[in-house]
């Protein structure tokens, strides 16, 4: 096989082994097919060879479809090589076996054969005189013949034999050999001893040599010779003589095909029959490289591959036009021809349909085509069923259809001229927006296209809505490239930049654009200096700005800018974004349009967030506000409140003009500009709102990502329907099938499985497969993917593995790599460069953007917790005592820091006020429970039961001693070995004893009343182990005190569901304020309770105080101070609160305020005297004590174990206690 036979190893293998057997023992008949191009002559001269050299002699001949050829030409220059090449004794052997017969194909009537030129044939070499024919990919040259006419190019066309055989003409013209044709046959009984005396020939020649007769081009051949063929194949199988003939099988099988009726026989009879196809992409690049000499580009062989089908011939042209310093784009004359005469076989109707399915592009849909064809469904399905069979398009397993390669159909395209095809582009696009329900089968992208290829004959701003749909999708798609070429050719139309045609961006093919293609050379493109294009046309004209367009044209160039402008900066390209930026901002001023401006002042403000020039942003947001509210002197703003109330402005204008798209700008500008703690009840009316928006206006990617912020916001106010929430959302994105969420949902697991502990499955959703090899993710993507990794080694302790991260920040254009460096060092215990960082910063209350903010509140109490600052610990607390409650989420939920109680209580720990600590860990463990987060609870555990330790009031050595143990197994079991460690090391540090006060009797004695009693409910989560825990003994006790284990016990909250554990059995309650009662003393064991502050827990240490006073009036001088004080301390909280849009914050301190009221209201009895508030304490006393009785009454039908153990330690009256004779290990 020679070099040239790129992936033909197996049919080359096949046609070796039939000239083996040819040579060796008897021959047959062997066909070659394939379309035009592809390589059938190279094939079968290779075989030619090796039959050589095996010692066969080898003759043959092409067929030539003219009006003037002679019948039987093939088998002419057949006779003519056996008469050249054979020995004298081989030919007087064949003539006189053929009785002399052979004269009339030779033009010797007399029959010696010696005479040429029969019927005016040119003279003709014998096969194997001339050298290896054919090309690479070339066919139509006849095998081993250079005379005239035999394997010719082809009149019509260059390397490739022609059906015509008239210079320039297309189409098949009638067999040349039928009867009464030129060259006329004889039929009947003269054909049989014509067939008969060529047959005896070879056969008679076989027997001295191996012969191989090598017959090209038979779908061009007259019917005689195929009939000829026929026989003699019938006689080939008994001699040494291999029969070789190549026919293009997709004319052949084309209905009507005049010769499908003889050649269909052969087939039958063939002992082989080898189909080519285009060869595969590796083997177009070993051809290329061939022709040229020198390698290709992998992005050079994908294209010619894509254009070509991967079809020798077509390749190997392609390749010289390349070489030649022509785009791979270019089609050669030759293939462009030989594309042609192959369409021509095809029917008008067909042809029609298929130059409507060229618009389409490479793939297309029959109903999409149908549409834009103008024709019904099962008409298009019938006329693609004839360009099926004739290879012309094929069938996608997705119901779509492809043109064989793109050559057929840019040859299709082509054919229209280029005004045709805008109006048909044009065209296109109205049948589809008339038509409708196809947006599943049409892109986009798709309605793009047509529109940039309509050029004028579209409407302008239709034309700017598509190329911008086109590209919002090609961004979701994670397409960008795809989608900055989109963007661009909207700015080209918008600013008037487009050429005469229309075209802004290049073509990679006739008639298709480049995807992502670039835009064309205006002499100002976007991003240059404002009014740079068409400054001498319409200057000064009124209504016009300086480049001569209207205002409304003049605003959406602008908004273009800023859509471009953020692409370009979130894909590598920040210079050129600049200048958009900069071009949108000009714009804006020259306009006044005051929504404007605030939109280009909030874009600007976004980019300032991830490290823009924040100086021009700042200046901006202020000029910006002046222009929007009137209002000066507002200055003294911060960057963060002027966006704010931007984005509030540009909301009403938005419902005002019933404005979607301005609506859906400012809601994500609200939503952005308010993140941080304390804005999550806002943000969660913004998603809610976000999405009908993206439901009702079709906006899948706001839709999305609103769903998305929405489990985010659900998790910091503390809710465990996050988890729903976050399902939801996963489920909606799946569904999309946009890359761009893919990645979303890849980044939101992770997140949700470090939360939850589960790091393995963290650490695979972050892994290169899903987000791509490090430093080729999406741009937009950025450095998250380093802060996502930091962040979930630092959870886990893995702080070697942090600390690599950080090396890389640099690499990954981090904007603040100090503050990670700096918690990952406090984390350690180096409270360093975290003191240095905060030096730095402390002349600015928001030293970085919001979604930085909470991860920065993150390191100040770590840091102040760490080192006993007074000064820190009392600025940390003021910033995160307001949101009690919540958890700490940075980055637009990219990082989960936490809940806020944890760091409240390391900074009450930190100051030693124990109880405060004890409160807000208790409350941080328990939000870490309900929300699952097992790493953030074990942490809690941990400092809780350090500060129960460090506090030592009676029964916290116990309860500590429970929750170290728990916290110990969570930890091994998550593989935290630096919580673990830490545990043994609280374990073993010295703490004071606790103190133990004397017994006091109960107050009250509960029958076990078991009327009423609850019926068990089915609990929300598997019970968890019930056996009995064995507890350590307390430190500073010794170890052998004989004290037997505590039992295991747990009071927990789940809902409207309490769990509750005793000796080794667990029930279930519904909730009941009686429950509640009891869960408040359990957890302070041995301390004495107030009961109005069991009543009303919400009214604070005021209402306790009061409480307090005896029998002394509520109404005294003492009790109004105390109750104005606190008033007016919570209505300038609310003030404040209400000042910064923190609803949550202001609904907690209404509830408050509330409580306070109605125990004022509760002071005075009938006709207004003053109660003593002794009358308000007997009622608190009443009331709890009755709802402790009821829940206990319940509880002895379902665990009468427990209610006699709280029955007897719990006492009630003025005051309530939980006195055990040992406290148990409760887990509450």
């Amino acid at each position: 096989m020679t070099p040239a036979l790129f992936g033909r190893d197996h049919p080359a293998g096949i046609l070796r082994s039939e000239i083996v057997r040819a040579t060796e023992s008897h021959g047959g008949l062997v066909l070659v097919t394939g379309e035009a191009g592809i390589g059938k002559t190279t094939l079968v001269t290779d075989a030619a060879h090796e039959a050589r050299r095996r010692g066969a002699l080898v003759v043959g001949g092409s067929c030539w479809d003219s009006g003037s050829t002679p019948g039987y030409w093939p088998w002419v220059q057949v006779l003519r090589g056996l008469r050249r090449s054979a020995t004298a004794a081989e030919w007087a052997a064949a003539q006189e076996a053929s009785d002399g017969r052979l004269g009339i194909l030779l033009g010797d009537p007399s029959g010696d054969g010696r005479a040429e030129g029969w019927g005016g044939g040119a003279g003709v070499e014998a096969a194997g005189a001339s050298g290896a024919v054919g090309t690479a990919g070339g066919e139509g040259s006849g095998v081993g013949a250079s005379g005239v006419g035999v394997g010719a190019a082809g009149m019509g066309s260059a390397g490739v034999s022609g059906s015509a055989g008239a210079p320039g003409s297309a189409g098949v013209s009638s067999s040349s050999g039928a009867p009464g044709s030129a060259g006329g046959t004889p039929d009947g009984v003269e054909a049989f001893g014509l067939y008969d005396a060529v047959t005896t020939a070879l056969v008679t020649i076989s027997q001295s040599r191996p012969l191989t007769v090598v017959l090209d081009d038979l779908h061009s051949a007259d019917p005689a010779s195929l009939r000829l063929l026929e026989f003699a194949a019938q006689h080939a199988w008994f001699e040494r003589l291999l029969l070789l003939g190549t026919y293009r099988d997709v004319e052949v099988e084309a209905p009507g095909h005049p010769l499908q009726q003889l050649i269909l026989p052969l087939v039958s009879r063939a002992s082989a029959t080898l189909t080519l196809t285009g060869l595969g992409r590796d083997e177009v690049g070993a051809l290329m490289a061939v022709t040229t000499g020198r390698e290709p580009a992998p992005h050079l062989v994908d294209e010619v591959h894509r254009r070509t089908g991967g079809n020798p011939f077509f390749v190997e042209q392609t390749a010289r036009l390349w070489h030649s310093g022509s785009p791979v784009s270019t089609i050669p004359p030759s293939v462009r021809e030989a594309v042609r005469q192959r369409l021509s076989l095809l029917p008008g109707e067909v042809v029609s349909l298929l130059t409507s399915a060229a618009l389409l592009g490479r793939e297309f849909r029959r109903q999409v085509l149908a549409v834009v064809h103008g024709s019904p469904v099962p008409r298009v399905e019938r006329l693609l069923e004839s360009a099926v069979i004739a290879r012309v398009v094929v069938p996608r397993p997705s119901g779509s259809y492809a043109f064989a390669h793109d050559l057929l159909r840019e040859t299709l395209y082509a054919s229209l001229g280029e005004a045709e095809a805008r109006r048909r582009h044009a065209a296109a696009v109205r049948a589809l927006d008339a038509h409708g329900g196809l947006d599943d089968a049409v892109r986009p992208g798709d309605l793009a296209r047509h529109a940039h290829l309509a050029g004028g004959e579209l409407e302008r701003d239709r034309r700017i809505d598509l190329l911008l749909a086109a590209a919002r999708d090609a961004s979701g798609r994670l397409a960008d490239e795809e989608a900055t070429g989109h963007y661009r050719r909207a700015l080209a139309v918008a600013s008037g930049e487009e050429g005469e045609t229309g075209e802004a961006g290049e073509e990679s093919e006739t008639g298709g654009a480049t995807e992502g293609g670039g835009e064309a050379d205006t002499g100002s493109g976007p991003g240059a200096s404002p009014g740079a294009a068409g400054e001498a046309a319409a200057a000064g004209t009124p209504g016009r700005g300086a480049d001569g367009l209207p205002a409304h044209d003049r605003r959406r160039v602008a908004l273009i800018c800023l859509d471009l402008g953020e692409h370009l900066r979130h894909t590598g390209e920040p210079a050129e974004g600049e200048r958009l930026l900069d071009r949108a901002v000009a714009l804006a001023r020259e306009l006044d349009d005051p929504e404007l401006v605030a939109r280009v002042a909030i874009t600007l403000y976004r980019q300032g967030a991830f490290g823009g020039s924040e100086a021009f942003m700042v200046a901006f947001l202020s000029e910006a506000h002046r222009k929007v509210t009137g209002k000066d002197g507002q200055d003294g703003l911060s960057a963060d409140r002027l966006a704010q109330e931007l984005a509030i402005h540009i909301m009403a204008l938005a419902r005002d003009g019933s404005d979607d798209e301005a609506l859906a700008f400012s809601l994500l500008a609200r939503h952005d500009s308010v993140w941080g703690l304390g804005s999550a009840v806002e943000r969660l009316g913004l998603t809610d709102e976000m999405a009908v928006l993206g439901r009702r206006t079709q906006n899948l990617d706001m839709e999305l990502h609103a769903a998305s912020m929405r489990w985010v916001t659900l998790l910091e106010l503390g809710d465990p329907a996050f988890i729903d929430q976050f399902r939801t959302f996963v489920r909606a994105a799946e569904r999309s099938e946009l890359p761009r969420f893919a990645v979303s949902i890849a980044v939101d697991s992770s997140l949700i499985a470090a939360l939850q502990g589960r790091f393995g499955e963290a650490s695979e959703a972050l892994r290169d497969e899903v987000l791509g090899p490090e430093g080729e993710e999406h741009e937009a993507f950025g450095f998250m993917r380093s802060h996502l990794r930091w962040s979930l080694y630092l959870l886990q302790g893995r702080f070697a593995e942090a600390e690599k991260v950080l090396a890389t920040l640099p690499g990954v254009r981090y904007p603040y790599p100090r503050l990670l460096e700096a918690l990952t060092a406090v984390e350690q215990g180096d409270a360093a460069p975290a003191l240095r960082l905060i030096a730095e910063q402390s002349d600015r209350s928001a030293p970085y953007p919001r979604v930085f903010m909470p991860l920065w509140l993150r390191l100040l109490a770590r840091t102040a917790a760490a080192t006993g600052d007074r000064h820190l610990i009392a600025r940390a607390e003021d910033e995160l005592t307001p949101y009690t409650g919540q958890w700490i989420v940075s980055l637009y939920g990219c990082d989960i820091s936490g809940p806020v109680d944890l760091w409240l209580g390391m900074l009450a720990a930190a100051r030693h006020d124990r109880d405060a600590a004890v409160a807000a860990l208790t409350e941080a463990t328990a939000s870490a429970d309900r929300l699952g987060a097992r790493p953030w609870a074990v942490r809690s555990r941990l400092d809780l039961a350090r500060s129960l330790l460090a506090r030592a009031e009676p029964g916290d050595t116990g309860r500590a001693r429970a929750i170290l143990t728990e916290a110990e197994r969570e930890a091994a079991e998550l593989g935290l070995h630096h919580l673990t460690s830490e545990a043994a090391s609280i374990r073993t540090a010295p703490w004071p004893t606790a103190r133990r006060p004397a017994a006091a009797p109960p107050e009250l004695a509960f029958p076990a009343d078991t009327s009423g009693a609850a019926t068990p409910t089915t609990p929300a989560f598997p019970s968890p182990d019930t056996t009995s825990t064995t507890t350590p003994s307390e430190p500073g006790s010794g170890s052998g005190s004989g004290e037997a284990p505590a039992p295991a016990a747990e009071f927990r909250r789940d809902g409207p569901v309490w769990q509750l554990r005793w000796d080794g059995r667990t029930v279930h309650m519904p909730d009941a304020k009686g429950l509640r009662d009891l869960h408040s003393l359990l957890g302070l064991p041995g301390a004495d309770v107030p009961a109005v502050q069991l009543l009303a827990p919400q009214g604070g240490s005021a209402v306790v105080a009061a409480g307090q006073l005896g029998g002394d009036p509520v109404l005294d001088e003492e009790a109004k101070r105390r109750y104005k004080e606190h008033l007016d301390r919570l209505d300038a909280e609310i003030d404040r609160a209400a000042a910064r849009d923190d609803t949550r914050q202001v609904e907690a301190y209404d509830r408050e305020r509330q409580a306070l009221l109605d125990q004022l209201r509760t002071a005075a009895g009938l006709g207004g005297r003053s109660r003593l508030l002794g009358d308000q304490t007997e009622r608190a006393r009443k009331t709890v004590t009755a709802r402790i009785r009821d829940t206990l009454r319940k509880l002895d039908s379902l665990h009468p174990e427990l209610a006699a153990h709280l029955r007897e330690s719990v006492t009630t009256g003025t005051t309530c206690a939980y006195r055990p004779g040992r406290t148990p290990d409760w887990r509450l």
